[in-house]
This record gives structure tokens, sequence and C-alpha cells, in this order.
């Protein structure tokens, strides 16, 4: 993924810095690595990175969390026009009792509740957006609000077809009005395979001294 960290406190935004990571998801979590790394880290995303606006969840775990949990209460609303075309609409509610999404910034970290509306292709029911909007943000995050807009689209892996995220944008706003924005792009997707071979018979000796 390549991610875009800008700042506004004026009428524009400023680019803060740009950077590219993996990202995989391992057992139901979000690691990331650096290019070329060897392994993926298992550690928050804010480590890695310490400055600018970042975020981890839209790549798989909030997916996961509306339609793997029952932590959310849906609500039909549809079929509507969505970027131009038609699209089933499902607004979505998640209390914080129930919530496994924590914000953070340089002052403080709460897990929040949060609602917000996904679109789904009205023929192929494939997923195209989801918004993720917090709720109730405590006073020390100093934070108005925090908004994660993502779109999905088809992917082509190996042999298969996968639906995956293809670009979010992540906005928080403080309270003296300024705005982090951060972008980012998912591209390069590819699939990592494993080998293991089996052997029947006897271990081999150990040569006196060999550990």
């Amino acid at each position: 993924i390549e991610s875009a960290s800008l700042w506004k406190r004026t009428a524009s935004f400023k680019i803060a810095e740009t950077l590219q990571k993996e990202v995989a998801l391992v057992d139901g979590r979000e690691m990331f690595a650096w290019p070329g790394s060897k392994k993926f880290e298992d550690s928050a995303v804010t480590k890695m990175v310490t400055s600018g606006a970042i975020g981890n969840g839209n790549f798989a775990t909030h997916a996961r969390a509306l339609f793997e949990t029952r932590a959310a209460t849906f609500h039909y609303q549809g079929v509507v026009d969505f970027d131009g075309k038609k699209a089933i609409r499902f607004d979505y509610n998640v209390p914080q009792m129930l919530s496994g999404y924590r914000v953070r910034t340089g002052y403080a970290s709460a897990i929040v509740g949060y609602h917000g509306s996904f679109y789904v292709n009205s023929e192929t029911f494939d997923m195209e957006h989801m918004e993720v909007l917090a709720d109730e943000i405590p006073a020390d995050l100093m934070l108005v609000s925090t908004a994660d807009k993502i779109d999905y689209a088809i992917a082509r892996i190996g042999e298969g077809d996968f639906l995956l995220p293809a670009e979010s944008d992540l906005i928080m706003v403080n309270l003296n009005g300024g705005e982090n924005h951060n972008h980012v792009k998912c591209t390069s997707c590819r699939q990592f395979s494993g080998e293991s071979v089996i052997t029947f018979g006897d271990a081999p000796e150990l040569k006196p001294g060999a550990h």
C-alpha cells in the first residue's frame, strides 16, 4: 500500500509525507512491513509511522468487524444512485460496548463506537464502498471527528479474482480546525504460498558435539 499524509490548517492541504508499506491479514489481524522486509511486524502500525494521520482497519478488519461479528445493527436503505450507477445501501451502527475500533492521537487513545454506510453492487452484490464514522470521541483525544472511507474493487491474484480495498481516505479534524488526511492506495497485491515435506523413517543421527 502507498499512504500519503496531508495536513490542512487553512484552505488547502499540504503533503506531510508519502510512505510505502506492505500489509497482510494474518490470523484476523492486519500486519505491516516495509517493502523488501523478510517478515511482517506483529506490532501496531503507529510504531512504524510516528507522525501524520495514520490508521489501520481499512484493509480488512473494518469489514471483518461488520460481517463476521454480531456487533453491528444494519438498516436497509434500498437501491440508490452511487458514483453514477445503481447500488444497494445499508446503514449500520456499532455501539462502544461492542466496538473494537481504537482511535489514537498523539495525546491519547480510546475505543469508540461508530456508524456509517456501505454500498454493494446491485447485480453482483460485491462491496463497492464503506464509510466508518466515529461516535462520541472522548475529549482528551482533542478531535472533532474522524471518518474513514474505503473503495473496493476486484483484484487478480494468481489464478483467482478477489474483492479487496483499492483506495481509502482517513480524515481527522481536531479542535482547532486543522485536518489530517491520509490517502491510501492498495496496489501490487500478490499471493503467498508455502510448501512442506513429510518424510518417514528414523531421524538422522547427530554426530558427537553437534547441536
